[in-house]
């Protein structure tokens, strides 16, 4: 985009404004041309000291829309708390741009760094000791939403849920943000701890049907809430953030907040496709995470899964393997636009595996519910299972794969190891079978016909 520069000396009162492309040496000014952003910063400044909102509007219409306004405009405050008379005629008359880029830029720079060090409490130097780093953790991963082993959603990792357009991201999205304004506690059955901030929502793609979805859960009785403690972006954000990738820690410091859902991906980064874009997101993403920013992002699958199957893996994901690769937990929703109830599949984990499960959705009161997860020891009550039995009943499938078979074997041993279940070992060849702990052991036979069916079984 070309930039326009202001040519008259505003703080004259000049009633003519002319404009014009910058010259070829501000153009290949070391700064990128940010220069001239100081330049619409300093006519926004001037409009608004002598409240002539004429002026301002102009200067508005034309400002470039760098990041040089944010920084600048902490310059002229500065100069404003100080009372310097001389100085803020020095601003007004354009005298020195260099100067106020280069005290824009280090002010900016300073910025950032109290903001890091005062709102997150990041210490100076990210190096720390090996035992800080390994042995002063929790044993499991702190939930921002879940409870227990079964974590949607872990502190310091992102979220990403993935789906079709109409399956419910943005729903599931929007019941997140409102427990973690802290008006309520739980969002789809599972605790969520609330922010102690601002969140910043980023509004990016149809930003009315986000607000639509908003409305269906939040009420007049939560304007104060919402007024003080979230911060909404509308539309694409100013800056690609795999080509600036300080550009989103930077967006939630200025917005105080300490949770950022981007909706959605597509819109942040272009050519997601790409290995070197998917990377350079990353990396925005884990700046964020590493400075205490709680991360929930919404995005895309693949039309189809392998062979035109429906998507249920990790690699049906859209886009390059390091979004994925940098994320803690990633979720999709598979069905079709608007369908009220939409399988809930958890592809990557921090602890246990949620589902896959039935999500229903209510489209008037925009409240989506899960379905209950197989009650394997309810299961087991009246005849002994096999990891066949609890496979087939965990992911919903005749012909569960070897992998779930083996989710279903831990899950078993899991219930054996607290009590719940008893097991009954095969031996060499043949299937160990499971029963309830309080009920008493089945028949050898009936025992040995579940092995044989988990023999026979593909």
């Amino acid at each position: 985009m070309q930039h326009r520069q202001y040519l008259p000396c505003p703080s004259k009162g000049c009633a003519e404004s002319a404009y014009a492309p910058p010259s070829e040496a501000t153009k290949n000014d070391e700064y990128g041309g940010h220069s001239v952003g100081v330049y619409f910063a300093l006519v926004d400044y001037c409009a608004a000291i002598r409240n002539t909102e004429e002026r301002q509007e102009k200067a508005q219409k034309f400002f470039s829309n760098d990041a040089d306004y944010v920084s600048f405009m902490q310059v002229v405050q500065v100069q404003r708390d100080k009372g310097d008379i001389d100085r803020q005629r020095e601003l007004e008359s354009y005298a020195d741009e260099y100067a106020l880029k280069d005290e824009a830029k280090e002010l900016a720079k300073q910025r950032r760094e109290d903001a890091l060090r005062a709102a997150f409490g990041v210490a100076e130097q990210s190096v720390v000791s090996g035992a800080d780093f390994i042995l002063n953790r929790p044993e499991t991963p702190v939930a921002v939403w879940g409870d227990g082993d079964d974590v949607l959603l872990a502190q310091g990792e992102a979220l990403m849920l993935v789906g079709k357009g109409g399956v419910g991201k943005t729903t599931v999205g929007v019941q997140f943000l409102r427990a973690r304004l802290g008006i309520t506690d739980k969002a789809m059955g599972f605790t969520v701890q609330p922010s102690k901030k601002s969140v910043l929502y980023l509004a990016c793609d149809r930003p009315e049907q986000a607000a639509r979805a908003m409305a269906r859960v939040f009420t007049k009785d939560d304007a104060a809430v919402l007024d003080r403690r979230l911060k909404v972006w509308k539309g694409p954000p100013p800056f690609d953030f795999a080509q600036h990738t300080d550009a989103l820690l930077n967006m939630c410091l200025e917005a105080g907040a300490d949770t950022v859902i981007i909706d959605s991906l597509k819109d942040v980064a272009l050519n997601l496709s790409e290995d070197g874009v998917g990377s350079a997101y990353n990396r925005a993403r884990q700046l964020c995470l590493v400075n205490g920013i709680t991360v929930v992002e919404l995005h895309h699958q693949v039309k189809r899964g392998a062979n035109g199957a429906t998507p249920n893996k990790i690699e049906d994901v859209y886009g390059s393997t390091w979004l994925t690769a940098g994320a803690g937990s990633v979720v999709i929703l598979d069905g079709e636009a608007g369908d009220p109830v939409v399988k809930f599949r958890h592809l990557k984990q921090p602890i246990n595996e949620i589902g896959p499960l039935d999500l229903y959705h209510d489209h008037e009161t925009g409240v989506s519910t899960l379905g209950e997860k197989a009650d394997l020891v309810a299961l087991a009550q009246h005849t002994a299972i096999t990891r066949l039995d609890a496979a087939r009943a965990m992911f919903d499938t005749d012909k569960p794969t070897p992998a779930e078979k083996q989710k279903a074997t831990r899950a078993l041993e899991k219930l054996v190891k607290s009590g719940q279940l008893k097991v009954i070992h095969g031996g060499v060849g043949a299937a160990d079978t499971y029963y309830p702990a309080l009920a008493f052991v089945p028949k050898q036979a009936e025992a040995e016909t579940y092995q044989q069916e988990e023999l026979d079984a593909p």
